[in-house]
């Protein structure tokens, strides 16, 4: 499927960047967790960081997340994406309103030159849009080869987000640009 695909790719970058947004979570946070393959790792590292809430609309999180104690998980309802394991469209969007999160985890699929963050579809930005607009603090989680990749429309820029956690690689002219933009973290791979 389109998941296991992505889910694959770079895999020990994601699992780096998963370690490393761990760290950023307090016991306590109610957090929102979106349905990426680079996000996913996030939830394979939250054991013991409990008590925690968390949020998502990535059924293939579900099982990770039921691992550890001391968990509340919400389901964010809305239409099912199959090759995706995923749930999104108004009826998602319509919940997310209503939420205020402590700290939303976003991916992208690429990061372009100008520092806008950019979405496979429509659909796919809007949501991150409105997942944007639910928390107090945003992090960005996408590896160093989401810059210059292909996007295909844009649902922020990185000045919109507190945090981007990122892998090595982008070089330093490159990071020194964007550092002005929004605070950069390289997880150790």
């Amino acid at each position: 499927t389109e998941y296991h695909k992505k889910f694959s790719q770079h895999f020990e970058l994601k699992q780096a960047i998963g370690r490393a947004a761990a760290k950023q979570v307090q016991p306590g946070n109610i957090l929102l967790i979106n349905d990426g393959s680079t996000t996913f790792h996030l939830a394979a590292n939250l054991e013991g960081k409990g008590p925690l809430t968390v949020y998502t609309n990535s059924l293939a999180m579900i099982s990770e997340l039921s691992r550890f104690k001391d968990m509340t998980i919400y389901i964010i309802g809305g239409q099912y994406i199959p090759n995706l394991y995923s749930l999104r469209g108004s009826l998602t969007e319509h919940v997310l309103e209503s939420l205020l999160i402590d700290t939303v985890f976003l991916g992208c699929d690429a990061v372009d030159e100008e520092g806008r963050c950019m979405a496979a579809s429509p659909e796919e930005a809007s949501l991150a849009k409105a997942m944007l607009r639910s928390g107090r603090k945003k992090i960005l989680m996408a590896d160093h080869s989401k810059l210059g990749a292909r996007g295909y429309i844009a649902y922020s820029v990185l000045k919109d987000f507190d945090l981007w956690i990122t892998t090595p690689g982008m070089g330093t002219t490159k990071r020194d640009q964007l550092q002005k933009k929004v605070e950069i973290l390289e997880a150790a791979v």
